[in-house]
């Protein structure tokens, strides 16, 4: 048997249908379209109010954003301010510690000293320069050389007395 071409096989089936039955086909054809055509404007509409929506939600982040930026950025400056004076505070406070810990230093080894040479420190505790009933005026210098040794040096000033004449 023999097939058909698709040409033939539409001109038998536009054939086999009648002109009330085609006009009919072409409205339902055309109605559809029309249904969906309604419907693909809505969808487009849809779409276009979510792209504005969209939109503004964008500006809205982009201009907070702004704004917790210049805020971190003022903040980060205060916070390294800040921590530039701390350091130089910090520095003050070691360098006092050092001075402090040679200080102690001194002391100690003057304290050893007088003990190996049969001074009893803790008998003559009151009579320490540095004893607050002590009138004497104590003051201690400390110097790194560079030797890396330190220098102590210790002065004791007797309080001054009003001479009466």
């Amino acid at each position: 048997m023999q097939r058909k071409t698709k040409k033939a096989l539409r001109n038998k089936n536009i054939e086999l249908i009648s002109k009330r039955q085609y006009d009919k086909l072409l409205k339902a054809i055309f109605q559809s379209i029309k249904e969906r055509d309604n419907y693909n404007k809505i969808l487009v509409h849809d779409i276009e109010r979510k792209n504005e929506k969209i939109q503004i939600l964008e500006d809205y982040i982009e201009k907070e954003l702004d704004e917790v930026n210049k805020i971190v950025k003022g903040r980060l400056t205060d916070f390294k301010n800040a921590n530039n004076s701390l350091v130089e505070i910090n520095a003050g406070l070691q360098k006092k510690n050092i001075e402090i810990t040679r200080a102690y230093n001194g002391l100690a080894t003057m304290g050893k000293f007088a003990e190996e040479n049969g001074i009893d420190i803790k008998k003559h505790n009151r009579d320490l320069p540095e004893h607050p009933l002590n009138k004497y005026k104590f003051e201690q210098k400390h110097e790194v050389l560079e030797s890396g040794k330190t220098k102590s040096v210790y002065t004791l000033t007797p309080p001054n007395k009003d001479k009466k004449k």
